[in-house]
């Protein structure tokens, strides 16, 4: 069981369905792939600072950059 965790962290499977669950078209937020820890407080204030009134934003870690990318390209292809 412990190995089908592992694989599933692993896969980049697990910032992708992040996404999608809480992704909402119809709410005014931007949503971001990030690679670790330190990068939602990064990258949040610069978008903030980008962003109208009434908007949010929304960080995922993906955990490397390899995940990103791979997250990056599922949200392209569905």
């Amino acid at each position: 069981m412990l190995d089908i965790h592992a694989a599933a962290l692993a896969s980049g499977n697990i910032p992708y369905h992040e996404f999608l669950l809480c992704y909402k078209s119809t709410e005014q937020i931007v949503y971001g792939i990030v690679e670790g820890r330190q990068d939602p407080c990064f990258y949040r204030g610069i978008i903030e600072n980008m962003l109208p009134d009434g908007w949010d934003v929304r960080l995922i870690k993906a955990g490397s950059k390899a995940k990103v990318l791979r997250v990056c390209l599922k949200i392209q292809i569905t």
